[in-house]
């Protein structure tokens, strides 16, 4: 259902996506329909992090219920399918209600050894094992994915002799793109001075909130820009005429005479 470019029309994607409700959901549905695992991986973790966002506030008003529920016995993972929830983010708060602190909780999950508590240290290691999204390796796997891409688009820029400063280069307080080119250049028939890298699926929600979290920021300091979903993207993005959105495998499709300087 992704073409040669990795896109998706909406409607399959939406349906993709209310289909995905665990990751036993991912190997089946990628046999039915074509979309590679890594990519509905992606989709879901997407869906398990907005889980998380919209209703965080309403999961921590439930915290005395869910406090008193593990007392009696419950461990984080039931208490996450009960209420729906990441299950690190339930032990997160259940923990913080007894006055655990944040830097306690992240070293207790890069460390499970080091607690003493033997009830805590089990469901601990059963939550991290449970949440792809929120567990050490989940963020270490976003993270070297965001790292790789970021590494491909530079690598292609400078291929094509696309001179930029990175986001690490730039000195200056305001916050840059990924690669400020150091002139405007036309890529794809647009006119870009900046090029963005998410590693993650360009679909409506993620690129609405990228667009007015981040991206509408870039146009109004440096004009218009680039950005590349590393695991493909919607037919129809959220988008605006000064930001172009292209998925990670358009980039190999790119026409070397198609940089040329305005």
């Amino acid at each position: 259902m992704l073409n040669e470019q990795d896109v998706i029309a909406n409607s399959v994607y939406l349906a993709l996506y209310n289909q995905l409700r665990s990751y036993d959901d991912i190997e089946n549905l990628s046999e039915l329909s074509g979309v590679p695992q890594n990519i509905l991986a992606q989709m879901l973790g997407q869906k398990i992090s907005r889980n998380v966002r919209s209703n965080f506030h309403k999961i921590k008003a439930q915290v005395p219920t869910i406090k008193k529920r593990w007392i009696k016995g419950e461990t984080f993972n039931e208490l996450a399918k009960k209420y729906d929830f990441s299950p690190l983010m339930i032990a997160r708060l259940v923990l913080f209600s007894f006055g655990w602190t944040k830097k306690e909780f992240n070293e207790a999950l890069n460390d499970i050894t080091k607690l003493t508590d033997k009830r805590i240290a089990d469901e601990l290691t059963q939550a991290i094992n449970n949440d792809e999204v929120f567990s050490p390796k989940g963020q270490k796997r976003a993270t070297q994915a965001g790292i790789e891409l970021e590494e491909k688009v530079g690598n292609w820029l400078k291929e094509k002799g696309i001179e930029f400063i990175t986001e690490k280069q730039n000195k200056d307080s305001v916050k840059t793109p990924d690669f400020l080119l150091k002139s405007p250049k036309n890529i794809f028939g647009k006119k870009t001075y900046w090029v963005e890298c998410k590693a993650s699926f360009g679909d409506e929600i993620e690129t609405r909130r990228n667009l007015n979290k981040q991206l509408s920021y870039y146009v109004k300091l440096f004009g218009p820009g680039i950005v590349v979903y590393g695991l493909g993207m919607v037919e129809r993005p959220v988008n605006s005429q000064d930001i172009l959105i292209i998925s990670g495998k358009m980039i190999n499709n790119y026409k070397e005479n198609e940089a040329k300087e305005f």
